[in-house]
C-alpha cells in the first residue's frame, strides 16, 4: 500500500511540475509580448479571445508552483490566478489574468476557468 501511495505522489508531483512549467512559459510569452507564442499555450476554447486577451494583460510576475487535481490545474503569480488543463499533448492555458473575489466566479481575460 505504501508503495502505492509512494508511486501516486510521484505523479503528482510530476503533474505539477508540468503544469508549472506551461503556466511560466505562458507568462513569459505574454511579458515578452509574444502573443503568437502565448496562443500557442492555451486549450481551444480560450484561443478565440486569446490575441486580444494576451494584448490586454501586463506582465503578470512570477508563477507560484501549480496545483493540480487529476486533469486540472491552478498556478498564481502576484497579480492574477492562471487555470489549465492537461490535453494528450500536454497541459494548456483555460483562463489567464483571471481574478476573483472569493465568492463569485473568476473572471478572466483569456477563457475561463
Amino acid at each position: 500500500m505504501a508503495a502505492a501511495l509512494t508511486g501516486l505522489a510521484g505523479c503528482a508531483s510530476a503533474g505539477a511540475a508540468d503544469a508549472t512549467r506551461a503556466a511560466r512559459e505562458f507568462v513569459d510569452a505574454v511579458a515578452a509580448q509574444r502573443v503568437d507564442a502565448a496562443c500557442a499555450l492555451v486549450a481551444p476554447r480560450a484561443a478565440p479571445d486569446c490575441a486580444s486577451g494576451v494584448s490586454e494583460l501586463a506582465d503578470l510576475g512570477q508563477v507560484g508552483s501549480a496545483e493540480v487535481w487529476g486533469d486540472e490545474a491552478r498556478a498564481e503569480t502576484p497579480t492574477s490566478v492562471l487555470f489549465l488543463h492537461q490535453f494528450a499533448d500536454g497541459w494548456r492555458v483555460t483562463g489567464a489574468g483571471c481574478t476573483g473575489d472569493g465568492q463569485s466566479p473568476y473572471e478572466c481575460v483569456v477563457g475561463g476557468p
